[in-house]
């Protein structure tokens, strides 16, 4: 299965690790910016830089199986810029199967085609059961897959495409 990884920018090495976790149960992962691609390199991106990076994230979603929202509770510090709730719910409008990992932050985590987990931990133990191959609102959901050798980015092997690609492709509508 192809899986997007949403969370917040702050949270990317962490979701990186459990990117592997989920790559060795024999998944694909389509969230690029996991791999550190979406630095400004200034304090804040250019107009070009934060147009690129969300095309890029879309076409990450669109190639998507399951989009795995990680949420934040109440209390979380830092600056967030609040982009998972977008590729959240740009997730749902385009019916892909959604599991959100933490607290739910808003009503849209409360839809009956939204899988909850309160923690990592609970969230990997059904995947590694094959909880998302049973049957969603009456229609069978993707089969498990093969045992993979660890991670694997869409688009890291001979169809690799960065990010200027990626935007290319979605104005284009190529995805």
């Amino acid at each position: 299965m192809k899986i997007y990884i949403a969370g917040r920018y702050s949270r990317r090495k962490e979701l990186f690790g459990y990117a592997q976790e989920i790559g060795l149960l024999g998944h694909r992962i389509t969230a690029l910016w996991l791999q550190g691609k979406h630095e400004a390199k200034d304090a804040e991106p250019t107009h070009e830089e934060a147009r690129s990076w969300a095309e890029s994230d879309i076409l990450g979603i669109d190639r998507a199986d399951m989009v795995v929202a990680f949420t934040e509770g109440p209390d979380c510090p830092g600056k967030a810029r609040g982009g998972r709730h977008v590729e959240l719910g740009y997730a749902l409008g385009r019916h892909k199967r959604v599991a959100v990992v933490g607290p739910r932050e808003n009503v849209f985590c409360y839809l009956p085609e939204v899988d909850a987990f309160p923690d990592w931990s609970s969230f990997y133990t059904w995947m590694q059961l094959g909880g998302y191959s049973e049957y969603k609102d009456g229609k069978p959901a993707l089969p498990k897959p093969e045992r993979n050798e660890g991670l694997l980015f869409i688009g890291d092997d001979e169809n690799q495409i960065d990010a200027k690609e990626a935007a290319e492709r979605v104005a284009r509508r190529i995805i």
